[in-house]
């Protein structure tokens, strides 16, 4: 019984001294150990329980098992390690949308009409059979770039997406599984030319879906083929001379299709192919012959299926289609094929709107990669092909601030390998206008924009960029305002003095990192200001300023605001009281930015 309760009693004090407090000192300033008790009252998930511990102590860190490098935890993929799949990653043009099934993909191209937002449009979905990821996990990251690996341990699979800010290509490299990709608007599947795909196929080609283009460019031994594609077989009965087919189309019409004839029904050839159809009634002029014409539907022009209220399909004068046979891919209620050769323009065929057309590519061994490109256009898949294979493994942003000469010499440099066994090459680059307007460079920009929320993102190719910025220092503060009577609203220094000595009798500030940030900022401005003014509350202004940071610079235990604590496995510094999230490192970079700008 004495052991049982010295066992008992050993084990409690193991989890004390694990969660010991104590001030860890720095230089003249100290933080806590880790957050106190104080700290864990906020139910954000309504159990009952304090949630700060478990996130500080217990939630997992989507990051690679044999990881040390401090956490970036407030990067632009942060989501991606806190998260067991973490969220929309905005790598521009490419949007980032890891899922329990796999991986969505986003080319946003313009704005919603108020403005207020970019237009995500419609989606590419990258999942496979058999396969559920277990987690998604930043594997690797460096300046703008990040690896993402989506395993699953149980059947032994896994797909790494590689993606980096600005750069048009997301890199999928999978393990054990043939890759599917679907897309929820419907889509066409091009060449560089603008002809129809003939599938399957080892060729990089164009995905065209909702007004956006994605470069799909594969390893040269995966075949891609289409899976579960919506179409509609009309048997002429035999081989006949094809000049003219007519499209009567219902609400939801297809605004990429083909059209496609065959004498058995196993070998077609395309006679005809529209990427932005837009429905209502298309009377197409052909020179065909065959026994079978089949109308392949690949992209819906609405948020419905596909939908055909009559397909008229003639020998010039003559009409072939009448009463024959029609075969379809799937049909929605008593909407059958039939109906559209029944010579009834109120009747009509609807597809099975739960059908999901798929293309699949054909791995072999499951073992493979593919390559993801946001395109300008078709025509740019074959120079965006020369760049596509090489892989950003590792990006570098390094600066050099020249005093004299007033100037920041910024250099942005990637390093590539050869998805090919190549050599490593050169990649597509982007920049936002803040990055190249007011810089010298000798960049030569292609004349392939993107539209993003930050303005015009042109690009560039290489591996190596060099910017220069005037920078001639930032002034601390202004001086004191003088009077000129020909303003329209003069200086008038006793308004300034009165606010200064209002100020002065402030008590108190907040004990938050944002508010209580904003407050430590108004400390140090109007301090500054007292100076230049020769105001007599510029002494007290000033010991008020320093006491306040120096609370925030330091711990003592017991405190329950104005103070940093360290979270040990993330290896980070928090401050608090938190607010607007910033306990899980919401926004932290503004918020300690108001503590860096007041001290």
């Amino acid at each position: 019984m004495n052991k049982l309760v010295n066992g008992v009693i050993l084990m409690i004090l193991g989890v004390v001294s694990i969660h010991a407090q104590t001030p860890v000192s720095v230089g003249s300033g100290s933080y806590a150990s880790f957050p106190p008790a104080s700290e864990n009252q906020d139910d954000w998930n309504g159990d009952g329980q304090g949630d700060l511990y478990p996130f500080v102590f217990d939630q997992p860190i989507y990051v690679s098992d044999n990881e040390t490098r401090p956490i970036p935890t407030n990067d632009w993929w942060t989501d991606l390690i806190i998260q067991q799949y973490g969220g929309l990653m905005w790598a521009y043009p490419l949007v980032i949308n890891p899922e329990d099934y796999g991986v969505q993909l986003f080319y946003p191209n313009s704005f919603v009409p108020d403005g207020s937002n970019m237009e995500y449009g419609g989606s590419m979905t990258i999942s496979a059979a058999n396969y559920a990821p277990d987690k998604a996990i930043a594997s690797d990251w460096s300046d703008w770039g990040v690896k993402m690996s989506m395993p699953q341990a149980s059947n032994n699979t896994n797909m790494d997406v590689t993606f980096a800010h600005g750069v048009p290509f997301a890199w999928f490299e999978t393990q054990g599984i043939d890759p599917e990709l679907s897309f929820d608007q419907g889509a066409s599947y091009l060449t560089a030319g603008g002809a129809a795909v003939q599938f399957p196929t080892t060729s990089s080609f164009v995905v065209q879906t909702d007004g956006r283009y994605f470069g799909i460019h594969l390893d040269g031994t995966s075949s891609a083929e289409i899976q579960g594609q919506q179409y509609v077989t009309i048997d002429l009965g035999s081989a006949q001379t094809i000049t003219d087919v007519d499209l009567h189309w219902e609400t939801a019409f297809a605004s990429g299709y083909s059209l496609q004839v065959s004498n058995d029904n196993t070998n077609w050839t395309t006679v005809y192919s529209e990427t932005n159809g837009d429905g209502g009634y298309d009377s197409l002029s052909v020179a065909a012959s065959g026994r079978y014409v089949k109308i392949v539907l690949s992209e819906r022009g609405t948020i419905y299926a596909y939908s055909l209220w009559e397909v008229e399909i003639y020998n010039g004068a003559t009409l072939l289609s009448s009463g024959q046979p029609v075969e379809v891919s799937s049909y929605e209620a008593f909407y059958t094929g039939n109906l559209v050769t029944d010579n009834n323009h109120g009747t009509r065929w609807a597809s099975d709107g739960s059908q999901q057309e798929s293309l699949v590519l054909n791995t072999g061994s499951g073992n493979a990669y593919f390559v993801v490109s946001a395109l300008p256009s078709p025509a740019d898949l074959t120079t965006y092909g020369a760049y596509a294979y090489n892989k950003v493994v590792d990006t570098e942003v390094q600066y050099d601030y020249d005093v004299i000469a007033g100037e920041v010499d910024v250099d942005w440099n990637i390093t590539t390998v050869n998805l090919q066994g190549g050599a490593a090459g050169n990649t597509i680059q982007g920049f936002i206008p803040h990055q190249y307007e007011i810089a010298d460079n000798s960049i030569s920009f292609t004349a392939n924009n993107y539209v993003t929320s930050r303005g015009t993102m042109k690009t560039a190719i290489g591996n190596s960029f060099s910017f220069t910025y005037d920078f001639g220092g930032i002034l601390p503060n202004y001086n004191a305002p003088y009077l000129n009577s020909g303003d329209a609203d003069p200086y008038d220094a006793e308004v300034m003095f009165d606010l200064l000595t209002r100020f002065s009798k402030k008590q108190g500030y907040g004990g938050d990192t944002y508010w209580g940030g904003k407050d430590l900022v108004n400390f140090a401005k109007y301090t500054l200001m007292a100076k230049e003014m020769n105001h007599q509350a510029y002494e007290s202004l000033k010991s008020k300023t320093r006491e306040a940071l120096v609370n925030w610079l330091t711990y003592t235990p017991g405190e329950t605001e104005k103070f940093y604590a360290r979270y040990d496995r993330w290896g980070a510094i928090v401050g608090f009281n938190e607010s607007y999230g910033s306990s899980q490192f919401t926004d932290n970079h503004f918020h300690y930015g108001y503590l860096v700008l007041a001290s």
